[in-house]
């Protein structure tokens, strides 16, 4: 690995068979936003952010990594008019601090407005449909 400026370049992985999408020829590149690590692939880009403390997920966050050792937090959802992909949640802490993931008012995530994370490693992955969040 090359480390250019804020970039660090990864060597191209093998190519995969014939999906253009994920034609591999091209080089990842990683860079650190503060807490949040994005990763680009041809026009795709996805987002890990890890949080302490309550966190309103955007468009690109694939994955949010939280700490509930300071204190229990939300993790918000977007609208679902928003058109935002499948995200991954997930406490990595072993406190007794929930980490409640919430629908925006109005929306419900499997039929409820919010559901807690409150073991160590416990995470969910939501997706949205038309209707709701859905945990799949």
């Amino acid at each position: 690995m090359a480390k250019q400026g804020p970039f660090t370049r990864l060597p191209p992985p093998p190519r995969v068979t014939g999906d253009p999408m994920f034609d591999l020829r091209e080089t990842y590149k990683w860079f650190d936003i503060t807490d949040i690590e994005t990763r680009e692939h041809n026009d795709l880009q996805f987002q890990r952010a890890e949080v302490t403390t309550t966190y309103d997920i955007v468009y690109q966050d694939t994955t949010v990594l939280c700490d509930a050792s300071g204190g229990a937090f939300q993790v918000n959802l977007p609208d679902l008019a928003d058109g935002v992909g499948v995200t991954n949640i997930k406490k990595m802490d072993s406190s007794a601090n929930a980490v409640t993931v919430a629908a925006q008012a109005g929306e419900t995530l499997d039929g409820a407005a919010s559901f807690d994370l409150e073991l160590q490693h416990e995470s969910i992955t939501v997706e949205p449909s038309t209707t709701e969040w859905v945990i799949v």
